[in-house]
C-alpha cells in the first residue's frame, strides 16, 4: 500500500443529483484480497475510476453536455473525454457529487476540478482503471480534508474565503 493513499467508503457517484446507472453493487468495495476499493491520494493528480464506474460517469457527462449541442473531440476514444475549448465555453457543466458511506457524507466537486483546460481542449480529469479507484488531488482541490486516522473518519469542508 502507498503511504499517500487513504481508503474511503464511496457509496455512489451522482451527476446532477442522480445516482449513475450501470454501476453494479460492490463496485467500490475493498475486497478481502486487498484489491478494489476507493482511495484518496494527496499526490496523484488524476482520478481513476473502476472501468464500469468510469463508463457510467462518461455516459452521463456526454449526455448532459451533448444536450447543449457540444460533442467530444473523439467520441470513439472511451479512455478519455475531451471537448474543443471554444465549443465548451458557455456550457453548463453538470454537478458532480461523491456520496460516501455515512450520514450526510457528500462532496460536491467543482467543475474546474474534474475538467482541465489543456491547450485547445478541455478534458475530464477522470480516467478508467482496471483495478480499484483513486480519487486524485485535482478532484480534492479547494476542499479541506481532515483525516482522523485513529478514529477511521474523514471529514471535508469548503475553506472560508
Amino acid at each position: 500500500m502507498q503511504p499517500d493513499l487513504y481508503y474511503v467508503g464511496l457509496s455512489s457517484i451522482q451527476v446532477d443529483g442522480h445516482d449513475l446507472d450501470g454501476i453494479p453493487a460492490g463496485t467500490f468495495d475493498l475486497q478481502a484480497d486487498g484489491s478494489g476499493g476507493v482511495f484518496l491520494s494527496s499526490t496523484w493528480p488524476a482520478t481513476y475510476l473502476e472501468e464500469t464506474a468510469y463508463s457510467a460517469l462518461r455516459r452521463a457527462l456526454v449526455s448532459s453536455i451533448g444536450s447543449q449541442g457540444v460533442t467530444p473531440v473523439d467520441a470513439d476514444d472511451l479512455r478519455q473525454l475531451c471537448y474543443r475549448r471554444w465549443s465548451f465555453s458557455g456550457v453548463t457543466v453538470p454537478a458532480l457529487t461523491l456520496v460516501f458511506d455515512g450520514v450526510n457524507a457528500t462532496m460536491e466537486v467543482k467543475p474546474e476540478n474534474y475538467f482541465f483546460k489543456d491547450g485547445l481542449k478541455v478534458c475530464l480529469t477522470v480516467l478508467p482503471s482496471k483495478g480499484g479507484s483513486v480519487l486524485g488531488s485535482l478532484l480534492q482541490t479547494g476542499t479541506n480534508m481532515i483525516f482522523d486516522i485513529g478514529g477511521g473518519l474523514l471529514t471535508f469542508e469548503t475553506p472560508m474565503p
